[in-house]
């Protein structure tokens, strides 16, 4: 009779064995309650990313990498054939077979190459999903819920559909045109000042500017047969950033007073007022923190691809 009191069999023992299953079950049901949890938060950074109009700024990096495609194309036609063949000859070794596809041809075709990777590499949905992550990392549930009520406002949709126009091509066009009659008011070039300082605009579009020369250099690179001196390419924006700050702020300045033109005071007051928000500030560095990581990776992505030395 002995084995009754064997501690296997003992009451205190199916207690223990009890409390262990109930707090693994716990655990589960937390684990999943928070994989729920952080799933609804990325809906909802995704929803809040796309009513604050910011898929508008992702749009213009592939322009402005075509736009560097085509300069280098230029450069290219311009060089002395034979010089062209021998460059191609002497880095043929060193280059995959897409490379040589690239150097073989005819600037233009090439450049065509190019352009076709750009749009691959640089796609609207790895950097808004990007953004969305940065977005779902930085703020609650709460906070999002908050901004989005404000951009889903009459107001705020009135204000973002402005801006909108202003960064099409259409709007754009519309702006150079009567630029001189923005330029007589300087009340809304003091407010596109002020709006920018939380929006960090100018900033995306210095950015842009490297870009575009980043896919200048490196694609005259590919298309001459040549090695890309990424550190060179580095000092040289670095010297050439005043000047690229001064062009953002000059079209960025801009691009809001034509946007903000025909909006009710009552409105841009209510517009200041939100950008002013901690949450908001927090929205739009937490955003624009994602749209930063994910261009850095598709510019590496984009050196392998042409299989250049980014050192």
């Amino acid at each position: 009779m002995m084995y009754l009191l064997s501690p296997t069999r003992s009451p205190g023992s199916r207690l223990t064995k009890l409390l262990m299953l109930l707090s693994a079950l716990t655990s589960l049901t937390t684990a999943a309650s928070q994989d729920n949890d952080a799933a609804w938060n990325l809906r909802m950074a995704q929803q809040l990313v796309q009513h604050s109009g910011l898929p508008s700024l992702v749009m213009q990096i592939p322009k402005h990498m075509a736009a560097g495609i085509e300069t280098a194309a230029e450069l290219a036609r311009q060089l002395p054939d034979q010089q062209q063949h021998s460059d191609q000859q002497q880095h043929s070794d060193q280059q995959q077979h897409s490379d040589q596809q690239l150097s073989s041809g005819q600037p233009q075709q090439s450049a065509q190459l190019l352009k076709q990777q750009a749009v691959q590499i640089f796609n609207r949905e790895t950097a808004l999903q990007q953004m969305a992550n940065s977005v779902a990392r930085a703020l609650t549930a709460d906070d999002m819920q908050q901004v989005l009520r404000w951009y889903q406002s009459d107001t705020g949709i009135r204000i973002r559909n402005a801006q909108l126009y202003a960064a099409s091509d259409e709007g754009f066009a519309e702006m150079m045109s009567g630029i001189n009659t923005l330029l007589e008011r300087p009340d809304l070039l003091a407010l596109a000042a002020t709006l920018d300082k939380p929006l960090g605009l100018v900033e995306f579009m210095v950015d842009l500017q490297e870009l575009e020369q980043f896919a200048k250099h490196s694609s005259y690179a590919a298309l001459s047969g040549q090695p890309f001196a990424q550190p060179a390419f580095r000092q040289r924006m670095k010297k050439q950033r005043h000047h690229m700050v001064f062009n953002g702020e000059n079209l960025v300045s801009m691009s809001l007073a034509f946007a903000m033109r025909d909006i009710r005071a009552s409105d841009i007051a209510a517009y200041e007022h939100f950008l002013q928000q901690p949450t908001t500030q927090l929205y739009l560095k937490a955003a624009m923190h994602g749209l930063a990581n994910a261009r850095q990776a598709q510019t590496q992505q984009w050196l392998k691809a042409l299989a250049l030395n980014s050192e």
